[in-house]
């Protein structure tokens, strides 16, 4: 049993910011929950639908009752909090202080600033923030039979979070829950990127390698053309190894042998060429005419 309920596995995945920070994305599926079919016919019911919206009460949050708009601007941002122990829940007045370190948090750490450095990105003509902000208001937390979901949120610029998750972390978090709504299929993929982690600057390894080949070409070594193809690649990873650069964090995280990822269960490689290959020598019908594309049937 955990803060978010009884947890029956999850997948984490550690990144680096730009700024060299690390920070982790991380899917979790709860005990009992049900699946992808059954959650369809679940949402058409009220009682399903109520214990929904009593989970996000709980875990979710976006709004306070003492903090508004007019509050924030009056408090100063805390740069100190990160490096402070969470209120210790065996004194007097736990509640209090609790609730005013989340006050301070929720400013410090969860409202959100659109900048031209960090999200603004200009679309169609004008500056667009690519993380939705401001998010859209709502009167109070809410789930329909679709599965699009919502927390109460009456300032568009504070990020939805985890209450105990912010106390006692005291950082940043964004939490949510994955029923069968629209936002489903987009933390699908997002997590997936992640989760394999996806090369975004493409460009920037495919310059890295381009470096290497004048090198290669001056320097041949071997006539052989598999020898040499081979040391061809041998000579793109150690220039991509030397050249590409690695946050502080990051490098401390893997002499460390903390690793990338953060898994319940063991997972086995599964190597797709072999098994496209296989499948294709026991049943050749499966390719088409050119032999250039392989479909498989279900």
């Amino acid at each position: 049993m955990g803060i978010l309920g009884r947890v029956s596995g999850y997948f984490g995945v550690v990144e680096a910011q730009g700024r060299g920070t690390l920070h982790l994305h991380m899917l979790m599926w709860l005990a009992g929950t049900p699946n992808a079919d059954e959650v369809e016919t679940a949402l058409r019911s009220v009682t399903f639908r109520d214990k929904i919206r009593r989970y996000i009460q709980l875990n979710i949050r976006a709004h306070l009752d003492d903090l508004t708009e007019h509050d924030i601007k009056k408090m100063p941002r805390d740069s100190q909090l990160a490096y402070q122990r969470p209120p210790d829940p065996r004194l007097h007045g736990w509640n209090e202080r609790q609730h005013e370190l989340e006050r301070q948090l929720v400013r410090s750490q969860q409202l959100h600033t659109c900048t031209p450095a960090t999200c603004l990105r200009i679309q169609k003509g004008r500056y667009t923030c690519k993380r939705g902000a401001p998010w859209a208001l709502n009167n109070d937390d809410y789930v329909d039979e679709r599965g699009n979901w919502g927390s109460r949120r009456t300032n568009g610029y504070i990020n939805g979070y985890c209450p105990l998750v912010l106390t006692n972390l005291r950082c940043n978090n964004d939490i949510k829950i994955n029923t069968n709504g629209a936002d489903t299929k987009d933390v699908a993929f997002y997590v997936t990127a992640y989760a394999t982690k996806k090369q975004k600057k493409s460009h920037n390894m495919s310059a890295l390698m381009a470096s290497a080949f004048p090198y290669h070409i001056a320097n041949p070594r071997y006539e052989d053309i598999r020898e040499r193809n081979r040391l061809l690649l041998y000579r793109c990873l150690n220039t991509i190894n030397r050249e590409a650069e690695l946050s502080g964090p990051q490098v401390v995280s893997y002499i460390m042998g903390y690793g990338d990822t953060y898994t319940s269960h063991h997972y086995a490689p599964l190597y797709t060429n072999v098994l496209f290959a296989s499948l294709k020598r026991m049943f050749p019908t499966l390719a088409d005419v050119d032999g250039a594309r392989f479909v498989v049937y279900q």
